[in-house]
């Protein structure tokens, strides 16, 4: 909504009605099955690539299958979600992005700090692709919050499973608790 509203001042509902119109039109083509489970990165094309919003989906889908087949990634195949986030959010330099995140990931697994998450590589991977400028203290308040939420009755049943937790915090910072909820019910 911001945007439309500085980016097109005269008509910002118009903009997002037409942004809307093409994320229907893109979620609806079978050329774009893959971003079927992931409305939000259509919406943000249509919104953000209004010139071609097809030809910067490609790019990335193109983009995230050449790095998945390359074997300098291949500790991402596991989490190939990482690797279009980081095509999406990173077009200009996408390897170079994933090397400095696994580089800054490899050192959060060999910190002692971090101990409670060196079975959850993945979650480690995601944070810091998400999380680039800080990613040591995002999960440093993720583990604070997953023993708050552990420790809550609420969620007792999640306790011999703390990496659900954790997944969570990752996935959904903003309600944690809410997804899980959603999640048990």
């Amino acid at each position: 909504v911001k945007r439309a509203v500085v980016s097109y001042p005269s008509d910002p509902r118009g903009f997002l009605r037409k942004a809307e119109r093409t994320t229907a039109e893109i979620l609806s083509e079978d050329e774009f099955e893959s971003f079927w489970e992931t409305p939000g990165i259509v919406r943000r094309a249509a919104v953000s690539h209004t010139s071609d919003p097809r030809g910067f989906l490609r790019k990335a889908e193109r983009t995230t299958v050449e790095i998945l087949s390359d074997d300098e990634f291949e500790y991402f195949r596991q989490t190939p979600w990482i690797v279009r986030n980081a095509a999406i959010n990173n077009p200009s330099d996408t390897r170079g992005f994933l090397r400095k995140a696994e580089k800054t990931a490899t050192e959060i697994l060999s910190d002692d700090e971090f101990e409670s998450f060196w079975e959850t590589p993945g979650i480690v991977r995601s944070v810091a692709v998400g999380n680039p400028s800080d990613p040591r203290e995002f999960l440093r308040k993720a583990e604070k919050t997953a023993t708050d939420i552990l420790s809550d009755d609420e969620f007792s049943y999640l306790r011999d499973t703390p990496s659900i937790v954790k997944s969570a915090l990752v996935s959904h910072p903003s309600d944690p608790r809410g997804f899980l909820r959603d999640l048990h019910s």
